[in-house]
């Protein structure tokens, strides 16, 4: 539906007004005739649907929604000072605006009219203040819009005054203006105040962003809402008072660039008007496009064919352009206006009808006559507001209906007061033990904590695996001799071992470089100093870390000190137990690791559990308390598993013991050939090491050196280096002990945490009964109590949620309203 719809849902049949079907100049629906009379029903143009769009924006804006509908279609009136401008809204809304000296209008003010119904009082205004800002001295103009006020949360709403009488309207509205002026004194200190007793009121500030509000009910009225903003000032006349202008600047701005607002400007048409401070700031911030431009006091024009030219230009759509073209209307003269007895509503509308029935308007301009007059331009600013109205109304619905998601949302983290505190928080008790359970479920295919526990488990395996003990099998003692090269004379060997003969006769082990070339193409080295040495290098040092090192000459000491020595290949056994029991070193640091992290992993599974169940709990001492129960439970189940499996380890690693035979003796073996050969290889590349160094032909490969190891009559006729057999033996036990004990200790470890798990299963739901007590109402009502703060923003929220679904229930009566 739009405009025309509402007008023609009304429309009878015969009717003596005239159509609006014909289109003017500059492509505008052209008003009725000004032969309209002031007794014309108002309701009939528009129909209900357009009152009630008018009266449902009005009622959005007074519902606090600031954040979620930010601005709403609305009719700003702006002009310069002494434009004309009070004069128009005068006519519009039936009403005496304050003309006493040093009384201009210094805040903005909303002022909506009505067409009274059956019943009404014949005419009525309630005013009130709705204050959107406060007076803070000291802020700056860039962190608030204007410099020393600063932003409520939400607009405050005062009910200042209701009259039913026009001639008191004047002086309520200087009173309403005076409360609006001094912010720091209470609004009631001005509601009784006489016109003397204003004259000589003092104001705390000049100017104020705040509204002041006229919801005005009479017959014959249009059902239309607009802004009266201060008028703008081009410059001040003393110059500390510039701020004033600056004041009044940033206000006009900051209505004029809502893309919302439907802009009314008022010209006198005595004036030029690319003269006008108003016509300016419109055009700076681009709002021509939404504008509709009224030309005032057509009785002081001194009428000659340049300003008809100009009248006939604008009013044809060819100058000042504006989209809603331009009107013209003539009101009471200062004289009239200053009269006791001064002309009515209805008089000045006759007058006005008479004055553009002469010549020029019903002559030269005769083809604008549906511009002239008051009753025109009521009709085509109300006209535009109501399309407007409804070109907004799908996007304040999508807008309303998001933030009510949101806020639906948000609340359902915050329960509502409890009726029956004991059953709420036994139903909460079942939703945090079914949250657990699910996550520990061992069937589970979605546990994150359960993956995460495997990943442990095999972390810990492959911990072990890596840790296991190491037996350095090169000789004792035994160092890399180094291999000499050529002299620098002779052809460089590019084989890997590459040849190099040092100044004083002793070799190094380093592989030197393929040499560089100087600019004749000599090869050269950087030469040593007298009696250098070349560095040997040697391979980075590992980190230990829980590794156990054997070596051979340790090992051997450590079994010659025993009495067992004194025979030959004499072993203690005591020697080879503490071998093993060094072996499984690491297995308490391991496995503490291990239980860290289960602990971790459990903790953080406890605390999702009930962040997931009994989220709306939070900030109520329920949630801490069910937080406090898990972790006390965890805590305690966790320990008694930790000290068992540390018991486990030392009986595990105090002495070897396996009656496995079988496997035993299999293993052990595998162990011991792989050190024995180890070790004959390792006494082979040290043999063919030593003759290289001393420029005997040896294999070049390793892997033909390693083969000599193969052959034992060789290696036992040919190394003398010892074969530490005794010691090899016994090392082969603790390997072998590693790989059993380590095995064992993985599945342990396993199965007790497995068990851990199963134990808070079966104990959670009755911990948190007993805990909990919700069969005792004291205690559940106490529990369920919530955090001050958090009460706060859930009445906040529930606020908003209840204007939102107002708003909302407005917009479906619009839907539903018929025309």
């Amino acid at each position: 539906m739009d405009a025309d719809d509402i007008g023609a849902s009304s429309t009878q049949p015969n009717s003596s007004r005239s159509t609006m079907t014909d289109t003017t100049l500059n492509g505008d629906v052209p008003m009725m005739d000004t032969t309209a009379t002031a007794t014309d029903d108002p309701l009939y143009l528009f129909g209900r649907k357009g009152r009630e769009l008018i009266q449902a924006v009005q009622k959005l804006q007074c519902l606090g929604i600031d954040t979620t509908l930010p601005s709403l279609p609305k009719v700003v009136v702006i002009g310069d000072q002494s434009a004309g401008k009070s004069s128009i809204i005068e006519a519009i809304s039936d009403i005496t605006l304050p003309r006493s000296e040093g009384t201009c209008t210094r805040c903005p003010f909303r002022i909506t009219t009505h067409a009274s119904q059956e019943g009404d009082p014949e005419w009525s205004c309630t005013i009130s203040l709705q204050c959107e800002s406060y007076r803070l001295p000291g802020v700056a103009n860039g962190q608030s819009e204007f410099d020393g006020w600063a932003k409520y949360g939400q607009m405050d709403i005062v009910h200042f005054a209701k009259i039913t009488s026009k001639t008191d309207l004047e002086l309520t509205l200087r009173r309403a203006q005076a409360a609006m002026l001094n912010p720091s004194k209470s609004w009631r200190h001005f509601n009784e105040l006489s016109a003397d007793e204003l004259d000589n009121t003092k104001y705390q500030v000049d100017f104020s962003p705040n509204v002041i509000s006229l919801e005005i009910t009479a017959p014959k009225l249009l059902e239309l809402s607009f802004y009266d903003l201060p008028g703008a000032i081009n410059v001040m006349l003393d110059e500390a008072q510039d701020y004033i202008s600056e004041f009044v600047e940033t206000l006009l701005k900051l209505y004029l660039n809502d893309d919302q607002a439907l802009v009314v400007i008022a010209c006198p048409a005595n004036q030029d008007v690319e003269t006008g401070t108003a016509m300016k700031y419109l055009r700076k911030c681009k709002a021509a496009g939404r504008a509709i431009g009224v030309l005032t006091k057509p009785d002081l024009v001194d009428i000659t064919p340049t300003r008809l030219a100009s009248f006939e230009k604008m009013l044809s759509g060819n100058g000042f352009r504006l989209d809603g073209g331009w009107f013209m209307c003539r009101q009471l003269s200062q004289r009239q206006l200053d009269q006791a007895a001064r002309p009515t509503y209805d008089e000045a509308r006759a007058q006005e009808t008479n004055f553009f029935s002469s010549d020029p308007w019903t002559t030269r301009l005769a083809a604008y006559q549906d511009r002239f007059g008051i009753a025109n331009f009521q009709k085509a600013v109300a006209k535009r507001h109501i399309q407007r109205i409804l070109d907004s109304l799908p996007t304040i619905e999508h807008r309303l209906r998001e933030r009510l998601n949101e806020v639906e949302k948000e609340l359902m983290r915050y329960p509502e007061k409890p009726v029956q505190p004991g059953l709420e928080i036994m139903a909460d008790i079942r939703n945090v033990v079914n949250a657990i359970m699910a996550k520990c479920s061992a069937e589970s295919k979605e546990s994150a904590f359960r993956a995460n526990q495997i990943a442990n488990n095999k972390s810990l395996a492959k911990q072990l695996q890596n840790a296991a003990p190491t037996v350095i099998l090169s000789t004792p003692g035994y160092e890399k001799p180094p291999i000499p090269v050529d002299d620098d004379s002779e052809e460089m060997d590019e084989t890997p071992s590459k040849r190099s003969r040092m100044n004083n006769g002793r070799a190094s082990s380093v592989t030197p470089l393929r040499t560089a070339s100087n600019a004749r193409g000599t090869p050269f080295r950087t030469p040593l100093a007298p009696g250098g040495k070349r560095k040997t290098v040697q391979p980075p040092p590992q980190t230990p870390g829980f590794k156990t090192v054997f070596r051979l000459d340790d090992v051997k000491k450590r079994f010659d000190r025993t009495p067992s020595a004194s025979l030959p290949d004499g072993v203690d056994a005591r020697i080879t137990h503490d071998l093993a029991k060094e072996a499984t070193s690491c297995f308490s640091n391991l496995t503490q690791r291990a239980l860290d992290k289960f602990e971790t992993l459990a903790i953080q599974m406890l605390d999702d559990s009930v962040a997931e169940s009994i989220a709306k709990r939070q900030g109520t001492e329920l949630f801490n308390a069910v937080s406090s129960i898990l972790r006390a439970l965890l805590a305690e189940l966790f320990q008694k598993e930790v000290d068992n499996l540390h018991h486990h380890i030392c009986c595990l690693t105090h002495r070897p013991i396996s009656y496995g035979k079988d496997w035993w003796t299999e293993t052990r073996e595998a162990h011991h050939t792989k050190l024995r050969e180890g070790r004959d290889v390792q006494r082979v590349l040290e043999y063919f090491e030593t003759l290289e160094s001393q420029r005997i032909k040896v294999p070049a490969a390793i892997e033909d050196r390693k083969k000599k190891a193969l052959d034992a009559a060789w290696v036992k006729a040919t190394i003398d280096s010892p074969s530490y057999a005794r010691e090899l033996k016994e090392l082969a036990i603790p390997l072998t002990f590693y790989d059993l004990a380590s095995g064992q200790l993985v599945d342990t470890v396993a199965r007790h945490l497995d068990y851990l798990i199963y134990q808070i299963q079966s104990r959670v739901d009755r911990e948190l009964s007993v805990g909990l007590r919700p069969d005792e109402p004291e205690r559940a009502a106490m529990l369920l109590v919530e955090d001050p703060q958090r009460e706060l923003k859930r009445n906040e929220l529930e606020s908003e949620k209840n204007r939102l679904e107002e708003a909302l229930d407005e917009l479906k009566v619009l839907s539903t309203t018929e025309t």
